[in-house]
């Protein structure tokens, strides 16, 4: 689904959110990382990956808030 949309940007977190390193969740995207598709997607070929910390997807109001904060600041680039 993920070539279909074929975005600009893609903002992701990686690994489980009761977790601190979640290595198996990092191998994981390290080959994704490695294929083809992956390589062929716009974000990816213009550098916009943005990986969020976990609480970010979060429900409450001020982690909506904080969690606008960092898209703007990961999508206005100095």
């Amino acid at each position: 689904m993920l070539p279909e949309l074929n975005p600009d940007h893609i903002f992701m977190t990686v690994g489980k959110s009761t977790v601190s390193q979640d290595e198996d969740a990092e191998k994981l995207l390290a080959e994704m990382q490695q294929s083809a598709v992956w390589g062929n997607l716009k974000a990816v070929q213009a550098g916009n990956l943005h990986i969020m910390p976990q609480w970010v997807f979060g429900d409450y109001p001020n982690i909506k808030s904080k969690s606008l904060d960092l898209v703007e600041a990961a999508l206005i680039k100095p």
